[in-house]
């Protein structure tokens, strides 16, 4: 497949249920963790990524799913860059 794609993507069950997401995790160029929110317990979170770490598995990124803005915590925090340019008082 890596001759005709430039990603594939691969779903595969939550790490600590059963073995094939650590199986599949050594044989892919990395791993993107996805998290639902306020359904995945934090020492689940961190377990799971230890669990991949000690595979020696690439976690490229993680991705938030179900996130509800309205609720979010997130919307405290923002992230962001900018430009601006005050001219010179002699122009």
């Amino acid at each position: 497949l890596k001759e005709n794609f430039d990603y594939i993507l691969i779903d595969t069950p939550p790490v600590l249920a059963v073995s094939d997401s650590i199986y599949i995790s050594r044989l892919v160029d990395g791993i993107v963790y996805v998290i639902a929110q306020n359904e995945a317990k934090r020492n689940l979170i961190n377990d799971s990524i230890k669990t991949l770490k000690s595979t020696n598995a690439n976690i490229i990124g993680i991705m938030f799913t179900q996130v509800d803005f309205k609720t979010s915590d997130l919307l405290e925090y923002t992230y962001g860059y900018g430009y601006s340019y005050k001219p010179d008082k002699t122009e």
